[in-house]
């Protein structure tokens, strides 16, 4: 049997709606973001799901919810799903950060293109960029704790 992990990103917020970073604040969905949520389990409820993992976020929360409520699944609360923390960029739009921190924008924009693991990993988890460089502390990055880590490397391994 093959295992297949399926990665959902949250239904709208009024930050998506905006185009805004939000990283870390925690706007609640939009109407059409609950709805989002009820279509995806709608479709997605006779898969053989094994467990619903999410960031305690609440909009993260409110995505997973209609889908463990169709599958008798109990959510897993995970800190280290929460999106990446985007320091002095959170609450504004790309206009505002492209003005307000222009250098660091052009930066981060570079990292966004072409997806490339190893400068999404030096970039977003370590915080530097491709050439070893540290970045600023208010850049955004994501910081997944080794504990969750472990504890969703640990939950696969149990899986037949």
């Amino acid at each position: 049997m093959s295992l297949i992990i399926y990665f959902l990103r949250h239904g709208e917020t009024t930050a998506s709606q905006t185009g805004g970073y939000c990283g870390t604040l925690d706007p609640d969905l939009t109407p059409a973001g609950y709805q989002m949520a009820e279509d995806f389990a709608d479709a997605y409820k006779s898969l053989p799901w094994v467990a619903v993992f999410s960031s305690p976020l609440r909009r993260a929360v409110a995505t997973a919810k209609p889908l463990c409520e169709a599958t008798g699944i109990r959510m897993q609360l995970k800190e280290g799903l929460k999106e990446i923390a985007f320091g002095q960029w959170e609450g504004k739009i790309s206009e505002e950060v492209n003005r307000e921190f222009h250098d660091d924008y052009v930066r981060w924009s570079v990292l966004q293109p072409e997806f490339d693991a190893e400068k999404f990993r030096l970039a977003v988890v370590k915080g530097q960029d491709p050439d070893g460089t540290q970045l600023k502390p208010d850049m955004p990055r994501w910081n997944i704790s080794n504990d969750d880590l472990a504890d969703l490397i640990t939950f696969l391994k149990t899986l037949p």
